[in-house]
């Protein structure tokens, strides 16, 4: 096969997008989810007039004038399995990226215009969270305890 496509070279021929577009109705992706889990699935956001996908709310970037900004997770809640894959290609996490700790680790911010900062030191996490809605820094509290229990086991 003459070609410059690696690709092709690779597969022994040309491969071909016959489906380049997208035409899906709006709901393609949530008509057969149950109610409480469509926020899960991939959504439709209207930004600036042309619509995006955005994955969970989580999995997405938005593009305008060059900058790319990523609208998806940026907390490392588990770097020792990074490490683990860096490692397995013969590297690590730390030798490839260098990790910050963030404060405020994230920020929340609801339509009706409420918000909540998150911040990396515990006790100033549960005065954010009692500010927010009193009673939730105990809360707050019981469930991180909880989780650094699960955690050790």
């Amino acid at each position: 096969m003459k070609t410059d496509n690696p690709v092709a070279q690779e597969l022994g021929y040309t491969p071909f997008d016959a489906d380049n577009h997208y035409y899906e109705a709006l709901d393609a992706f949530t008509r057969h989810v149950p109610k409480n889990m469509q926020a899960r699935c991939v959504q439709w956001a209207e930004i600036e007039g042309r619509k995006h996908h955005v994955v969970g709310g989580k999995l997405a970037v938005f593009e305008r004038d060059g900058f790319v900004f990523d609208l998806g997770p940026s907390l490392v809640t588990l770097p020792h399995v990074f490490d683990k894959v860096f490692r397995l290609a013969g590297t690590s996490l730390d030798e490839q990226v260098t990790m910050v700790r963030l404060d405020p680790q994230f920020k929340y911010s609801w339509r009706d215009g409420s918000a909540l900062d998150v911040p990396d030191d515990p006790d100033a996490t549960a005065a954010a969270f009692d500010a927010f809605a009193p009673g939730a820094g105990e809360q707050w509290r019981e469930f991180d305890a909880n989780g650094r229990t699960i955690w050790d086991i």
